[in-house]
């Protein structure tokens, strides 16, 4: 009999979720454009609800935002719980009536469209660098803390922290499954094959790696601002301005405080309105 209960309980549970998750993907895919009075060349760029704390939750769209100020290109910011149709993904873009989604693939695509030209000509080992930061950053560092974010810490400190609009079935739903998925997403993947103190080590090793390329430098690869920096920049705010009580954020501070002070550079450079978008987030 409690075997039986149980089960009920599980079909009652998880039939509405799925059936609200699939009528919302049915729904995006029947939709052509969620911005269909756009102006040409002006970039939608499609993105989670802002928090008090930081313009994003998500380290990959904060690092597209970034780097659309740093080149100067027209853009509005849509806030949401909109994913891309393409690739069920955030953040993702609307351009001239086309979807482009995952922002390793948004960048050189915008770069192309508006005939940005390369940036400054640095040595090749300087340009292999750069390139193998952002990878480290957005394939390896990201799940050291997105593990502490997703799984061990989901109920009690990051989802508290989503007090955006989320329809309130769906809001049981996350509460319950994501951690689930990113323990999945995680073996997967292998580091979730670890234990947990070794995954933040594997993540402070990366931020180590991070602070000695950085060096005495005021950017990743010299005087000048280049790409590589939008995405450190992203990832290191991840950990230095969302309230959380990971391990993280100490070990910046004390073994590498030059990117806490990269960190507000570019800020200051770039995002002049951080203050006042708090003041208007969730």
């Amino acid at each position: 009999m409690q075997n039986y209960l149980s089960i009920g309980i599980g079909v009652v549970t998880i039939v509405p979720a799925l059936f609200l998750f699939f009528k919302f993907r049915k729904f995006r895919k029947g939709n052509k454009l969620l911005k269909e009075d756009w102006t040409k060349d002006t970039v939608y760029l499609f993105q989670f609800y802002r928090l008090k704390c930081i313009p994003s939750i998500s380290p990959f769209a904060l690092k597209l935002e970034t780097w659309l100020r740093f080149k100067e290109i027209e853009y509005e910011s849509i806030e949401g719980t909109k994913f891309s149709r393409g690739g069920g993904q955030v953040p993702f873009v609307e351009l001239n009536g086309e979807e482009i989604f995952d922002s390793n693939v948004i960048i050189p695509t915008l770069e192309k469209h508006f005939g940005i030209e390369e940036e400054p000509n640095h040595d090749e080992v300087t340009k292999g660098g750069a390139h193998a930061v952002m990878r480290m950053l957005d394939q390896h560092t990201v799940y050291s803390y997105f593990w502490y974010r997703y799984v061990e810490h989901w109920v009690d400190e990051f989802f508290p922290l989503w007090t955006f609009p989320i329809p309130g079935l769906l809001r049981v739903f996350l509460r319950k499954i994501q951690p689930r998925g990113m323990r999945r997403k995680g073996w997967a993947i292998g580091h979730g094959r670890l234990p947990t103190e070794q995954i933040y080590e594997l993540g402070m090793a990366d931020w180590k790696a991070l602070s000695q390329f950085l060096g005495s430098k005021r950017f990743m690869c010299g005087d000048e601002m280049t790409t590589v920096d939008c995405c450190a920049f992203a990832h290191l705010c991840q950990i230095l301005n969302i309230p959380l009580n990971h391990p993280f954020k100490p070990f910046i501070l004390e073994q590498c405080p030059n990117l806490v002070q990269y960190v507000e550079r570019i800020r200051n450079k770039l995002w002049s309105d951080w203050d006042e978008l708090g003041r208007n987030g969730w």
